[in-house]
């Protein structure tokens, strides 16, 4: 995934759900990613995931880098959970307990914790998560546990789901919310990437817990989505969209390459207090 830096550098969080999870600095060059901190592997997962989550088959995965010193990532199972991670110096030692949990089979369409993001504003700190239906939630300055997503029940708010579809609606995914002026702006990924192609859509609202709507007054809950980012040239499924000093930065995949994925960004600006990529 990536993440948001106050340095020049766009960072590059890499993690997969098999093996381990790292913590990578991409440099100017934006090529490769330097692994910077050890690895979280599976004998040092903290204990409390095997708790919660008694089917873990390893693998910590979705991390973003949120603050200098705070990285969020997913843990699943028949339950989906987040965690916190806090720097201490060259080490990054976990808070001892999940943020929040969800049991997907209580839910009748799909839900997860998947891809965790904040944004910290002068007024709070916003949670944003999930595949499926992506949905937010206040957490204080502290990171206390904000509590389990249960259906119809606070503290969890849905945000945005995917398109229309004959069945209902389409699944929404690594959610990324950024404050610009007045406005939050809620970007998230449709489609799947092999079933459906990945596009990179985005909403706005004056409240950072929604509800979002896209240029044409819809809501992200009801099919609505400005398409921001779609597949161009040999590159496809746009997706983790994150906005840093650099512009706007985003994974694809490269087709000259068998589908490599790549870490990329583009100028942004702001027409109407909308964002465009600049050309």
């Amino acid at each position: 995934a990536l993440a948001r830096s106050a340095h020049r550098h766009v960072r590059c969080l890499s993690g997969n759900r098999s093996k381990h999870m790292r913590v990578a600095n991409l440099g100017k060059e934006q090529r490769r990613c330097r692994l910077v901190s050890p690895n979280l592997r599976d004998e040092r997962y903290p204990a409390w995931i095997k708790k919660e989550i008694p089917d873990h088959s390893g693998g910590l995965h979705a991390p973003d880098l949120v603050e200098a010193t705070t990285l969020l990532y997913s843990a699943s199972g028949t339950r989906s959970c987040l965690g916190r991670l806090t720097r201490n110096g060259n080490q990054w030692i976990d808070s001892g307990g999940p943020l929040a949990c969800v049991n997907p089979s209580e839910w009748p369409f799909q839900v997860s914790l998947d891809s965790p993001t904040a944004l910290t504003t002068e007024t709070g700190r916003y949670l944003v998560a999930g595949r499926g239906v992506v949905h937010g939630a206040a957490v204080d300055m502290e990171w206390s546990p904000v509590g389990d997503m249960r259906l119809g029940e606070g503290p969890w708010m849905p945000l945005a789901r995917g398109a229309k579809t004959k069945d209902g609606f389409g699944s929404a995914s690594a959610p990324f919310l950024h404050k610009e002026g007045d406005w939050f702006y809620l970007f998230v990924t449709w489609g799947t990437g092999t079933t459906s192609p990945q596009s990179i859509r985005v909403g706005r609202s004056s409240n950072p817990l929604g509800p979002f709507i896209d240029k044409n007054g819809v809501s992200l809950l009801e099919g609505g989505g400005t398409l921001f980012l779609e597949s161009f040239g040999p590159f496809e499924n746009p997706t983790e969209a994150s906005i840093t000093l650099g512009g706007f930065g985003f994974q694809i995949d490269d087709r000259r390459k068998g589908g490599l994925k790549r870490v990329a960004d583009r100028g942004l600006k702001w027409e109407n207090e909308w964002p465009e990529l600049m050309r």
